[in-house]
């Protein structure tokens, strides 16, 4: 197997970002603001503590598609 794409809800994405098990990540934004302290988020779980624990991107690609605009990135 040479690649896996998971498109799981915010605590699956949370499950392989704490494991380090992603080398790239594909984020689509679209233009809505949703808002509220019960709007989804990309990344769920526990979250972090300390800025020093965030996993670090760089970006490969920004490009917008339609309305949509597509980051993709490596994990550093």
């Amino acid at each position: 197997i040479c690649s896996i794409l998971i498109e799981g809800g915010s605590t699956i994405i949370d499950s392989f970002v704490r494991e380090n098990l992603l080398d790239e990540y594909y984020c689509f934004i679209a233009p809505k603001i949703i808002g509220g302290k019960n709007a989804p988020t990309t990344v769920g779980g526990q979250g972090i503590t300390k800025i020093q624990e965030a996993k670090n991107l760089k970006f490969k690609e920004i490009k917008k598609i339609g309305e949509d605009t597509l980051i993709h990135a490596y994990f550093k």
